[in-house]
């Protein structure tokens, strides 16, 4: 802030919505997005309301997702194959609901709201995103390419450490977390692990908050994002990857959150 530019950046601007009429299209669009935005939480809410498709499963075990079409049809449009032996109707999962929904509602703004494509594209938040989406892409793709083909070896090499000293599982949930950048795929993969160990109970409740670590390297779209947001420049990602913005806090935050955790859990359990 002592630098004039940025102040100026910052605070030049003396315009306000006290003095201006907001348009009916404005508020319309307002609402078509709090509308979405209820609509998601009442699907994530209850389950049952979700759409469903048709899954067809074969005896290999490949399967294949054909959206509203029924086994009687897809045998009459020769997909039914020899060895396929049973259809599942399943709900259509949240993360595609969510892309369907704001997808609607932003083409009801445009067309009902007087919204420019052009200028929404040419925002801000667009461009952060696609940057944000197009690194997490390659990050995942790599991480998955590893965790697939390895993710064996990977557990019998951790295992060695942790039969040890079973709180070490906490390092072992921050490190896949940094690789994957998912808490709940730490869970899933690692979890049964340290079950299969035979890890206490209350030790493993204790260290939940480690799955949190993909704040480590700076790829995940937030991140991004939010340093394409700073106006201020202060939020970055330094010269050598690892002294960004995000490790301070999300160090101090996790760290603690564990001790804590593990405190509480010792005292309760």
């Amino acid at each position: 802030m002592q630098d004039p530019e940025t102040r100026a950046y910052m605070f030049g601007s003396e315009s306000t919505m006290l003095d201006r009429e907001i348009p009916d299209s404005a508020r319309r669009a307002v609402g078509i997005f709090f509308a979405a935005i209820a609509l998601i939480v009442v699907f994530a809410m209850f389950q049952n309301l979700l759409p469903t498709y048709t899954q067809v499963v074969a005896v290999n075990g490949v399967t294949g997702d054909f959206h509203g079409i029924t086994p009687d049809q897809l045998a009459q449009m020769g997909i039914v194959r020899e060895g396929l032996t049973q259809s599942v109707l399943r709900p259509l999962k949240m993360n595609i609901v969510i892309q369907v929904l704001m997808l609607v509602a932003a083409a009801l703004m445009i067309v009902f709201c007087k919204a420019s494509p052009k200028k929404a594209v040419a925002g801000t938040v667009w461009q952060s995103g696609m940057v944000a989406v197009v690194a997490i892409y390659g990050i995942a793709w790599m991480a998955d390419t590893l965790f697939s083909n390895y993710m064996a070896d990977i557990q019998q090499m951790l295992s060695a450490v942790v039969s040890d000293y079973p709180w070490a599982i906490a390092f072992v949930f921050f490190t896949v977390s940094i690789l994957i950048n998912s808490q709940g795929a730490v869970v899933v993969s690692m979890l049964p692990l340290a079950y299969s160990m035979g890890i206490p109970g209350e030790v493993l409740l204790g260290v939940f908050p480690s799955v949190y670590g993909y704040f480590f390297i700076p790829n995940y779209p937030s991140d991004i994002a939010t340093v394409n947001f700073d106006r201020s420049g202060t939020t970055v990602i330094g010269k050598y990857l690892l002294n960004h913005s995000f490790m301070m806090p999300g160090l101090v935050s996790v760290g603690i959150a564990t001790l804590v955790s593990m405190l509480l859990a010792r005292l309760l359990c």
